[in-house]
């Protein structure tokens, strides 16, 4: 911040301002994770402040960025001071570890008649380990099961509730 004051040849005020910015952001526990850029400029005029970007570990790019544009909402009738940022939901997604794959462990094959007890059977079961057969045949049912490397179909029919291993 010395450096920056001494190099400054601009507004008067603008270092002061974001030392108490660091300030205030330090007293509540994110100093380690302030930097300042000030040659950061953004592309969007409407910005009449500090702009800001976030990063997080293991995005290659910023996750948020935003700032202020107190001029911005009097354009629209409304006169305020404003803050705001745009999250970029797919680089955070990006971020996060990968979810465990889970596999389905019995394809249900009904009967239309039958869905009522399908869906009381997947809801009783983890997530993920069983699933709705598409099919309208069982033998298609059964296909399917095996393409997908699932080892039992349960079958809901006129003949009640039986299991098919495959």
């Amino acid at each position: 911040m010395e450096q920056a004051q001494a190099l400054n040849s601009g507004e008067e005020g603008t270092i002061d301002y974001l030392r108490t910015l660091y300030n205030r952001l330090a007293q509540a526990g994110y100093a380690d994770y302030i930097r300042f850029d000030l040659g950061m400029v953004h592309q969007i005029d409407y910005y009449t402040g500090v702009i800001f970007r976030g990063y997080v570990e293991g995005a290659g790019t910023a996750v948020l960025s935003g700032g202020r544009y107190d001029n911005l909402l009097g354009a629209f009738g409304r006169p305020a001071q404003a803050t705001g940022f745009g999250v970029d939901v797919d680089a955070v997604a990006a971020c996060l570890p990968e979810a465990e794959s889970v596999r389905p462990e019995v394809v249900i094959h009904y009967e239309l008649d039958r869905l009522a007890r399908a869906l009381e059977i997947v809801d009783s079961m983890p997530r993920g380990r069983s699933e709705l057969s598409p099919c309208h045949t069982l033998e298609s049912t059964l296909n399917l099961a095996r393409e997908k490397g699932i080892p039992q179909v349960l079958i809901l029919d006129e003949n009640g509730e039986r299991t098919v291993e495959l």
